[in-house]
């Protein structure tokens, strides 16, 4: 059915464009003795390019306007003399979405300093600074294949001049003159925009001294667009047209010009773009060089955001961290346990709700994010009905379940992964583990790849961009959520904090300061686990952060006589080999604690090898987690 429907908005669309493509052709015939010499008109319909095209369009009623001053050097030379030497052209234009596939837009250009002799053979005064008006262009943009849905997209851009031009120095056409550009552009990655434009350009002929003007000539264009960062696109383009009776022969008929620029575009819709041409083949309207500085601004709406965002949803999976409700989080403390207890008359009318969302976070990080990955030999049977439900979820619930569900787990789990005790933990722990994993790389990494420096981020942070691989898109945004998720706003991300309800301290894990209890055996856990890469031992920027956090607990806790730093290996290589890593290891956060001012002779290094792994060394993922150091509490002042 859908498939239908798409079929004849594709057919409507294709019928009106036709209309368009007709009265362009239709309305050209008649007598001209001059032409318009511009061939290059900013668009305020284009997201990517500035004087090509793209295939997308505008949204319904978002609309663009904008100037653009334009400088051109020599755009038209005639066979025995330079006819326009200097050209300063001021461009207004303006376009609208009529709807969310079809955009119109208008650009017309005032001369304001035409730097022009007649071109004809008598002896003339020479060169006159005149200002004109030149020829509006108005465009219509149609939308026939959206690349958020197709692996291209795909546009068609009918077009007309209006003879309002002074075409006595070549500032317009005297006569409409129609066309139609057909729009293609893919994404070769989601910053890099390929575009190709091609069509026809119609009008009546044209001779003058060797410029012979066709009827019909051939239009070819195309470009890069690269956005480099959110507000900052580069864009390299060419723009080509030549007639159909006399393709590239002869170089006056022929004009082709290549641009670059850079443009800048803020939040609040303001556009700034700056760059530069030089002809390619000089022929009318392709000047020796060109120059021109754009400002434009785009009304966007909140709804027009909501809409390109669903776009990008549908094609790259990931979007901005949903908010949590933590109004359902907080009627923990009010509703009754049992939801059989829930009485309306008394308790808040939200409990049913959080019933419903308890329900599904009691089971969900003891199953496969996948669904496809359930094994009901292994895993809890209600797991299908989890899986059943979640869709019926917003992404707002289901970020609200996922802080359920760590909040109840998080009591229930050591700080540390290595103190895990399967008799005393629950089972889900280990997925609390890789949880707070995640959401702390997420912290601290960049969202894209792209942005990744080895050399100034966490090398673990390759791991925030497999994620998808191992979740679903909706647990890859609750991810997101928890990395941002600081309810009682410590500084210490709820997934790690022991006391989310309460302010506390790194040093207290998330809790209030208060009087500890140490014990000997016992592990100083910290926020982040000290792991380290295959056969190194150099201390990265985010374990300097986590042995900072032990550092600051001998100082503020002096009771604390002596710990032993241990260092750990995985399973590859020689016990020996293994041995001398993990010494190294040990000896290297001594090193570092003893830098943080804490007594030498309170800190004892020793290596484990790979005697005590925390997960299976038959894992990539398992290994990395055994190459870790781990402090432990030896002994106590009494």
């Amino acid at each position: 059915m859908n498939s239908k429907r798409g079929i004849m908005k594709l057919l409507q669309r294709l019928v009106l464009v036709s209309t368009f493509l007709v009265l362009g052709q239709g309305v050209v015939h008649a007598t001209t003795t001059r032409f318009s010499v511009f061939t290059a008109f900013p668009s305020p319909l284009e997201h990517d390019f500035q004087f090509i095209h793209g295939s997308r369009t505008l949204f319904q009623l978002q609309w663009q306007v904008g100037t653009q001053i334009d400088y051109s050097y020599r755009p038209f030379e005639g066979s025995t003399r330079r006819i326009i030497d200097h050209l300063w052209t001021e461009h207004f234009f303006g376009g609208i979405g009529i709807t969310d596939w079809f955009s119109t837009s208008i650009d017309w250009p005032l001369a304001l300093l035409n730097h022009f002799q007649d071109p004809g053979p008598v002896v003339t005064p020479g060169f006159e600074n005149d200002t004109d008006l030149a020829d509006p262009r108005v465009e219509f943009k149609f939308q026939l294949l959206s690349r958020y849905k197709h692996i291209v997209g795909l546009g068609i851009l009918p077009f007309i001049h209006i003879p309002l031009g002074n075409q006595a120095h070549f500032m317009g056409d005297n006569t409409l003159l129609g066309g139609g550009l057909v729009l293609f552009d893919v994404e070769l990655t989601r910053r890099l925009v390929l575009a190709l434009n091609t069509g026809a350009e119609f009008k009546e002929d044209v001779s003058l001294q060797n410029v012979q003007l066709s009827t019909v000539s051939f239009l070819l264009e195309g470009g890069l667009g690269l956005h480099a960062t959110k507000q900052l696109d580069i864009t390299a383009e060419i723009k080509s047209k030549t007639p159909f009776g006399n393709f590239m022969k002869e170089e006056a008929e022929s004009p082709s010009e290549v641009l670059g620029g850079l443009r800048w575009r803020g939040d609040s819709g303001l556009g700034i773009a700056a760059g530069g041409a030089t002809g390619l083949v000089y022929g009318a309207g392709a000047p020796r060089a060109r120059a021109y500085l754009r400002l434009d601004y785009t009304r966007t709406t909140e709804a027009h955001r909501k809409k390109l965002e669903e776009l990008e949803i549908a094609k790259y999976g990931l979007k901005a961290p949903p908010e949590v409700q933590w109004a359902i989080i907080e009627l923990k403390d009010k509703c009754p346990s049992t939801p059989s207890d829930f009485n309306p008359e008394v308790h808040d009318a939200g409990c049913p709700k959080l019933y419903e969302l308890n329900q599904i976070a009691s089971l969900s990080l003891k199953c496969p994010s996948q669904p496809k990955d359930f094994d009901p030999t292994i895993h809890d049977a209600g797991c299908s009905k989890v899986y059943e439900m979640r869709k019926n979820l917003t992404n707002e619930e289901y970020a609200t379940v996922y802080v359920l569900a760590a909040s109840s787990l998080q009591q229930n789990c050591p700080a540390d992964p290595s103190q895990f005790d399967p008799e005393k933990h629950d089972t889900a722990c280990s997925k609390v583990f890789e949880l707070r994993e995640a959401a702390s790389l997420v912290a601290r990494c960049p969202q894209n790849s792209r942005d990744f420096n080895p050399e100034i981020h966490d090398p673990s942070c390759p791991k925030v961009y497999t994620l998808k691989k191992d979740y679903s898109k909706q647990d890859v945004q609750a991810i997101y959520v928890l990395s941002q998720s600081d309810a009682d706003k410590d500084g210490i991300l709820d997934i790690q904090d022991q006391c989310p309800k309460e302010y506390g301290t790194a040093v207290m894990f998330g809790c209030p300061e208060a009087k500890v209890v140490w014990k000997a055996g016992q592990i100083l856990g910290t926020a982040a686990p000290i792991t380290f890469s295959f056969n190194q031992w150099t201390l990265s920027t985010e374990m300097a952060k986590s042995l900072n956090e032990v550092a600051e607990i001998l100082h503020n806790y002096p009771e604390i006589k002596i710990v032993r730093i241990e260092g750990h290996a995985d399973s590859i290589g020689s016990k020996i080999k293994n041995k001398l890593v993990s010494e190294r290891r040990a000896q290297a956060v001594k090193r570092f604690i003893e830098k943080c001012g804490v007594e030498s002779f309170r800190l004892k290094a020793v290596g484990m090898g790979s005697s005590q792994p925390v997960a299976s060394n038959k894992t990539v993922k398992g290994r990395a987690q055994n190459r870790r150091a781990t402090v432990l509490l030896l002994e106590l002042v009494e």
